[in-house]
This record gives C-alpha cells, structure tokens and sequence, in this order.
C-alpha cells in the first residue's frame, strides 16, 4: 500500500490535554454499580469492569478537535486482564454513539486490532477491520503498556508500547468521525489503572508531492544532519525519516 499520497507539513502542535489524574477537575466518569467500577485514585484513573459478557467504555467530550489532525494516546497499567485481555482506545464518537471506533492491545497474546464497531457490539465487517499479531511485550515488570494515535495527512498510524515505528497504518476513510469523544475500552473482568492520558491538535497544510520529498516541517529539519544532501526519498528512507517524526510527536 502506497502509505502517504497526501504529505502533511506539520506547523505547530497544541496540547489540548495533559492528564495524570492528580485529581479530577476534568470532570471523569465516577461510578459504582453492578457493572462498572470508575474513580480517579493515587494518580490514576481505576477502571474495573464487573460483568462476565459486556465490554464497558468510559469517556469524556472534546478531546480533540473533530475536522483536525491530532494525536491522543494512554499509559496504563493491567491489574487483572479478565477474560480476554484487550484494552484500548474508543474515540470519534458523539454523546449518544451507535458506532465508534477502537483500537485495542490484547495483553494476553500480543494481539492489537483497529475496528469500527457498533455499539451493541455487533461488529462492522461491511466496514474496515485490521488486527495484527505484533511481538510487544509489557513495558516493565508491572504490566505497564501504552497506546498512541496520530491522524495525519489522511491516515491513522496506530502505536503500541515506547516504539515510535506504527503497528497499523490506515486510512482515515475507514473510520467513522462523528464528534470529539474519546475514553477507554475495557472487556468482562477487566482491572486497568490510567496513569496518563494526552491528547493534541496538529496544525497542518496538506502538500500535494508525486514523490516521497518529505514536507514535515521544521520539526523534519532538526532531525537531519546538516551535511546531508537532499536525495530522492525511497519508500524504506521515506519510513525511517517518518518515524522520526513519530518519535517526536509522541513525546509528552
């Protein structure tokens, strides 16, 4: 697949949100009942999902900014896989959702996957699935992992752990975007504690190039030695100078 036709020159990132859950001034969703378990707590976000056949989401609005490019991404920590494993990332929704997207780590079996999905958990095979088994394993000996997002020229790239070097790379046509909601995606019997949560806003000019010259902005410029020489961009140069810049913009 041709992963970029459409360069995005990167201008300016603003943080839209900074969230280590000291407290909560943001307003998190609290609750305790039969289902669902929320609070913020020691820094973190505790999630625990309490049914044995649902998965649950918890949210807030206005995470990032709908018709832009962003970034959004999760630190985390398993305490209790439950029954499947997969956690992850729902986002591009409204108040009241039928669809949304999601991008989840299974912590399990090293399995990540970015679907769009109704609600009522009946999934949208006329639409788009990926997954991929990818060789990740917890960051430390705490079970702590992150997940990261960039919409970016027309593409989601997905992120899975410290690398700066996608899982998934999709179009943005593939997902629905209906609204600025996102949360996190828990499944039957899931303990998760969030340490940190961030979102921004990539203020960017969309450049039309029929080669791979890499438009990416000052932010690409500080990443190359000053004695090289422009060349004609490969495909396989073209990935490890993007990936640079993924290193950069996933920095918090």
């Amino acid at each position: 697949m041709d992963i970029v036709h459409i360069i995005s020159k990167i201008k300016e990132q603003k943080i839209l949100m900074n969230e280590k859950f000291s407290d909560n001034h943001r307003g998190w969703e609290i609750n305790d009942d039969k289902a669902e378990h929320s609070e913020v707590i020691k820094g973190a976000y505790l999630l625990i999902n309490k049914t044995e056949d649902q998965w649950q989401f918890f949210d807030r609005p206005d995470v990032f900014k709908k018709d832009s490019d962003f970034i959004i991404g999760v630190q985390y920590r398993i305490i209790d896989p439950g029954l499947m494993g997969n956690f992850g990332i729902v986002w591009g929704y409204d108040k009241d959702p039928k669809v949304l997207n999601r991008f989840v780590f299974n912590s399990k079996h090293n399995y990540c996957a970015a679907m769009t999905f109704e609600r009522n958990q009946v999934e949208m095979h006329t639409m788009f699935r990926a997954s991929k088994t990818i060789p990740v394993q917890p960051e430390n000996k705490e079970n702590k992992c992150s997940l990261s997002i960039i919409k970016l020229g027309g593409f989601y790239y997905f992120f899975v752990g410290n690398t700066h070097s996608p899982v998934l790379i999709e179009k943005e046509s593939s997902f629905i975007m209906n609204d600025g909601y996102a949360g996190f995606y828990t499944e039957p019997g899931m303990k998760v504690e969030i340490t940190h949560f961030f979102s921004k806003k990539l203020v960017t000019e969309t450049v039309n190039e029929g080669t791979f010259s890499l438009l990416l902005g000052d932010m690409y410029e500080k990443t190359k030695p000053e004695k090289e020489k422009e060349k004609e961009m490969t495909m396989d140069n073209f990935i490890i100078e993007l990936n640079k810049i993924f290193l950069l913009l996933l920095k918090t």
